[in-house]
């Protein structure tokens, strides 16, 4: 008895004091995936890709919006070139912005989707070309949240 008390104490405090890491995130269509770091904080919204340096083959970022809408994107501060593409509350692909420069001087270009959208993911310039991707095609997006 003694034993199987000392057992589930350790389980159990074992899981209180590990620490808790981030389930990993994708976006997968047809027999391709992205791994993706999924933003939903204001701040993080507004800041997305600018500053950094570069964005790693099959690696981009999943913007995670409350509301469906005409979420509008600009490339302010950017250091390469990106695909934008806007995803409806259904997982269709409803906008895709191929090769989106940095902005170099103002204004910047601003980059609206056709529909509204509830996601936007942005991943490496070329990516949507070179996978085949087109919009109308639905995704399935393993959000590890």
């Amino acid at each position: 008895m003694f034993r199987a008390v000392v057992i589930i104490f350790v389980v159990v405090t074992g899981f209180w004091f590990c620490p808790k890491t981030q389930a990993s995130s994708s976006v997968c269509i047809k027999d391709t995936c992205v791994d993706v770091e999924v933003v939903t904080a204001m701040e993080d919204l507004q800041r997305g890709l600018q500053g950094r340096d570069s964005l790693s083959d099959n690696h981009g970022m999943l913007f995670v919006f409350s509301d469906d809408d005409y979420h509008r994107f600009w490339m302010k501060d950017m250091k390469f070139a990106i695909d934008m593409i806007w995803i409806d509350h259904q997982h269709h692909m409803v906008t895709i912005a191929p090769s989106c420069p940095p902005c170099t001087q103002e204004p910047c270009a601003v980059y609206t989707p056709s529909q509204k959208a509830r996601y936007v993911l942005e991943v490496p310039t070329g990516f949507a070309l070179k996978h085949h991707w087109k919009e109308g095609d639905t995704l399935q997006l393993l959000l590890g949240l």
